[in-house]
Formats: C-alpha cells, structure tokens, sequence
C-alpha cells in the first residue's frame, strides 16, 4: 500500500524526505523498496547537514533542492512540532499523521489530520 501509494504522489508531486533520524535513511528507503520513488538526492538527513528539524535551515535546504517556495509545499509528517508547527511557521502546508490521536498542544491548523498514512490518497490524489 505505501509503495503504491507514494509511486502515484510522485506522478503528481516531487517528493522529498527531511529526516532527523539517527539512522541511515537511504538505506531505509532502499530496504522498504522506496528507492525508485525516493532517490538519494532527495532524502536530507539532518546530520548531513548538521541541523535538525524543527531548525528552519533544514526545511530550507529542501525547499531550495525543488526550487520550491514554502507556500507550494506540503509537509507530512507524524511530529506535531517537527512536521507541523515548524513546516507552517514557514509557510508550507502540513498534513499531521497522528496515529496515536495526539490532541496538539498548539494552534497552528494543518490541511488535515490522518490517523494512517493511506487516508493521504483521499486528500492528494
């Protein structure tokens, strides 16, 4: 489902992963069998820039990789303060993944709230 679900996105949008994860996010990609949707030079892994999200560089740096301003963005994401409250900050849209039914402790309003991430077809496509 996911696989499909993002090769569809990406007849329709660039897409893009900024990711503070410790781990090797390509290689994550890769073993999902996303690498043909997600090419390495649109995965930006915090430590290899040396800033984490919530840090508006980070977003920046992708933004800049798509030539995209923030306000043609849509960020997804399932952390309330890295990929919602920080993405909109900015000027981008947000789509809030929350699975755990997580009430915000915060104002900002995304485009929407998910609890998985396929109810994203319905929105996107």
């Amino acid at each position: 489902m996911v696989i499909s679900l993002f090769t569809e996105l990406r007849k329709r949008y660039k897409l893009g992963i900024v990711s503070n994860g410790i781990y090797d996010p390509k290689l994550k990609i890769k073993q999902m069998g996303l690498s043909n949707v997600f090419n390495d030079d649109t995965i930006f892994q915090s430590e290899q820039y040396g800033v984490r999200k919530p840090d508006s560089k980070i977003y920046s740096i992708a933004l800049d990789h798509f030539e995209k301003e923030a306000s043609e963005t849509i960020f997804i994401g399932d952390s309330w303060i890295h990929d919602v409250v920080a993405p909109m900050e900015m000027g981008m849209g947000a789509i809030w993944v929350n699975a755990k039914k997580l009430a915000p402790n915060s104002t900002p309003i995304p485009i929407a709230v998910v609890t998985e991430i396929k109810e994203i077809q319905k929105l996107l496509l």
